[in-house]
């Protein structure tokens, strides 16, 4: 549970973010809600057109921690996808 979801993809997570399985599992990774890309245009499905494009995007590019790793427990469903 402690090792780095990063090894797991072929692109770097924005400022080299460290991101454990365990804080995704538990909710205290620092990531958002929703990532900052998501259309919330279509409300019945917002997530019907993001994809594998879009979350690389939101990890290299996007990514802004709400609260420190592993201090704090925030719902996110960026972690629940991710």
């Amino acid at each position: 549970m402690t090792d780095e979801i990063n090894t797991f993809y072929s692109f770097s997570i924005k400022d080299n973010t460290k991101i454990s399985f365990q804080s995704l599992a538990n909710h205290t990774s620092g990531l958002p809600r929703l990532p900052e890309n998501l259309d919330l245009s279509n409300e019945t499905n917002p997530y019907k057109n993001y994809g594998k494009r879009e979350i690389e995007e939101y990890l290299t590019n996007l990514l802004k921690l709400e609260n420190e790793p592993l201090k704090i427990s925030s719902y996110s469903n960026v972690s629940a996808g991710l």
